[in-house]
């Protein structure tokens, strides 16, 4: 029986792409053969891909969503296409959604978007496909022929076809989802533009100011308790999970009253599915935040946070156009602390609107952050949000197409930006430092609390803190320095060269507790979660394309490539069939098989292809890389990058003239992959501002 639908999935280190896979359970549940291709790394994913459509589905798709830029999906939709492939490519998710005109227009083998929420316009696509009705019907769809209307109901399946779950020391972990979307509004936030996008869509001009207007289509949804603790107690019991990552945008309410009841059913539920003491780890706003809500989260088993802080002052959030009170956050992350949460907070340093003052104040406002990961980034101006419109109608941006970033004109901040990409891409290398930690910290927490030996994690995890505040005050200080160089227009050369030795020995060192906490017992290893999405982000191949000033401020510009090291990875394709009479029970794995067999080809409802002739993709080669190149990458703009990493040749004004593979990419697959990437690159404008432009092959980013 032929496939009705086939989607292709990155998940490097076993860690489940669960946006795809709940796409997955929704057309299942509606009676659908599905396959999921899962690749643990990209350069295996292109001859698997070509493997598994021989059966012809009659639809492949890809899920975009920022921090990618999906060069690499586009990439294979155009491989699929050249081995005859004939089926219905469509691609959804937030970027599909927010940039439906560009990829229509750039992206000839992409036949369609599914615009925000892909579920019911999925299985409607589907019904269409099968019985050859009218396109027109299909929920949300757009094509270069038509742009239906989105769904009058939004309707959202919390059931993932999900293939194994990935250990940490040992101890099973699984990704949970109990809302989808956000109730608050921020201008650079995606989720907020998707939300705005979508009402204006749903509503005649005329009336989207009217009262209520705006209530047709809930920015956020909530899953039933008792439907989300029937998901949790089935990974319990039957999978042995213990730590459940909440992949939700913002999942704690907002009004203390709500956040406090909806805990307390959560853990009356899980109570009576007999789930004792599980661990947690989610997203919070911290001004949203209580002591009350703080104490009934960690009863809860709230073991991490990432938590949304932005900006250590009001000041801040304004400028970032971001709702909130800073005060609030920084008291709720102290309280956090004292119940023994880990928290991981970031800060938005460099926007369109940043002066020497507010970087100056927010690295202050990172002095008192003590006993928590922190980073500080460069605001990303997605396209669709209001920071991308603002900066479209300033004429501040630069880049084109899906490579935009935003332009500088103060030029003590300038240079403090070029010096913190610098920092970047010289110093802490593509895998910063505060996604190793909150690996090391995950890690050590769970042995402690489910290990054999768990009271011999308490030292590790002891040193562990140790490092945080090291790596802080490090990040904190360097950042300082560049600032200060900016401000006395002194180059940074001297301070990036300092901050490279010092970060050796911090980076040795977390190599070390990793090593301490895998030796704890056997089969015990480090998690990469953190780390794997650091990688999936920032990956680089650097090209030096700069101003006149930038290229007297590092020097010549030569060329300096390192090698990552190549070894052998199996694969996991796992193919989903639906009978007649689907069980309901609450096991997500109960109708999906998974096996691992080098050279599987067969037309049974499940099977299996493994290609072992693949490349990693982890930190390990990476990190190696960048070691190779030590100082000399500063001088030269020289390339930090790993086995994934492309590079591009630009013209002065940024646009690409060439494209070069990985080394020891080669090839009848290379060859074809290349032809794609050159489809899409050749004429593409990429922002100049820092005056090197990183290209990785699934993301394309200006690294921040």
């Amino acid at each position: 029986m032929r496939t009705d639908l086939m989607l292709f999935s990155l998940e490097p280190d076993g860690e489940e792409n669960l946006a795809i896979r709940l796409m997955a359970g929704a057309a299942d549940d509606a009676g659908f053969r599905v396959r999921m291709v899962s690749t643990p790394d990209r350069k295996s994913g292109a001859p698997m891909l070509r493997k598994a459509l021989r059966r012809q589905p009659r639809a492949l798709g890809f899920l975009l969503k920022p921090p990618s830029n999906s060069l690499y999906e586009f990439t294979l939709a155009k491989l699929a296409r050249r081995s005859g492939y004939r089926g219905f490519i469509f691609c959804c998710g937030s970027l599909a959604t927010l940039q439906t005109d560009w990829i229509l227009s750039h992206i000839p083998e992409v036949d369609g978007i599914l615009r925000y929420h892909p579920h019911e316009p999925l299985v409607r696509l589907l019904a269409a496909l099968r019985n050859r009705t009218d396109l027109s019907e299909v929920p949300s769809l757009a094509t270069r022929s038509l742009r239906n209307p989105p769904a009058l109901q939004e309707t959202r399946n919390w059931r993932a076809i999900r293939s194994g779950h990935r250990a940490i020391m040992g101890i099973p972990t699984a990704q949970v989802l109990s809302s989808d979307g956000c109730n608050h509004r921020c201008d650079y936030c995606t989720h907020s533009a998707l939300s705005d996008h979508l009402q204006r869509e749903s509503m005649p001009a005329e009336t989207s100011s009217l009262p209520g207007a705006g209530n047709r289509h809930r920015r956020m949804i909530r899953r039933p308790v008792d439907d989300f603790a029937d998901e949790v107690a089935a990974l319990y019991h039957r999978k042995g999970v213990r730590f459940f990552h909440l992949a939700d945008q913002n999942p704690v309410p907002d009004r203390e009253a709500d956040a406090l009841q909806w805990i307390a059913e959560l853990k009356a539920a899980l109570a009576a599915r007999n789930v004792m003491e599980p661990c947690f780890s989610l997203l919070t706003r911290g001004d949203a935040l209580t002591p009350q809500v703080i104490d009934a989260l960690a009863d809860l088993g709230l073991m991490k946070t990432l938590m949304g802080l932005e900006s250590a002052g009001n000041d801040g959030l304004a400028q970032l156009g971001r709702t909130g009170d800073s005060f609030h956050g920084m008291a709720s992350l102290e309280h956090l602390i004292a119940r023994d949460v880990i928290v991981h907070c970031n800060c938005l340093i460099l926007h369109p609107d940043s002066s020497a003052a507010s970087i100056r104040s927010e690295l202050h406002g990172l002095e008192h952050i003590h006993h928590a990961v922190f980073d500080a980034v460069k605001l990303r101006s997605y396209s669709g949000t209001e920071t991308y419109r603002r900066l479209q109608r300033d004429h501040r941006l630069i880049g084109g197409g899906l490579f935009a970033s935003f332009g500088i004109d103060d030029p003590i901040v300038r240079s403090f930006g070029i010096g913190l990409n610098r920092f970047r891409k010289e110093v802490t290398g593509p895998v910063d430092p505060a996604f190793r930690l909150n690996d090391l910290l995950i890690s050590a927490h769970l042995y402690r609390r489910f290990g054999r030996n768990g009271e011999r994690a308490e030292s590790i995890l002891s040193d562990v803190w140790e490092a945080v505040e090291r790596v802080n005050r490090f990040r904190q200080r360097t950042l300082g320095y560049l600032l200060d160089a900016a401000e006395n227009f002194r180059s940074t050369d001297f301070t990036l060269r300092m901050a490279a030795r010092e970060y050796a020995d911090l980076s040795a060192l977390l190599d070390r507790l990793a090593l301490r906490l895998e030796e704890l017992d056997d089969g015990c290893r480090v998690g990469t979660f953190y780390r794997q999405m650091a990688s999936a982000a920032v990956l680089i191949m650097a090209v030096s394309m700069g101003s006149a000033c930038d290229r007297l401020e590092k020097g010549d510009l030569r060329d300096s490539e390192s090698e990552g090291s190549s070894d052998d990875n199996g694969d996991t394709d796992s193919d989903t069939g639906n009978d007649a009479d689907t069980d309901a029970d609450t096991d997500t794995d109960a109708d999906t098989d998974v096996d691992s067999d080098a050279d599987s080809d067969s037309d049974a409802d499940t099977d299996t292809d493994a290609d072992t002739d693949t490349m990693p993709c982890g930190p390990s080669a990476v990190e190696e890389a960048t070691a190779d190149l030590g100082w000399q990458a500063s001088m030269n703009c020289g390339a930090i990058g790993g086995p994934d990493t492309i590079r591009v040749t630009l013209d002065p004004d940024g646009y690409v003239t060439a494209v070069e593979l990985p080394p020891g990419w080669q090839g009848e697959t290379a060859d074809t992959l290349k032809a794609c990437c050159e489809e899409i690159l050749i004429g593409e404008q990429f922002p100049c501002l820092e005056g090197t432009i990183p290209v990785e092959l699934t993301t394309i980013v200006i690294l921040e």
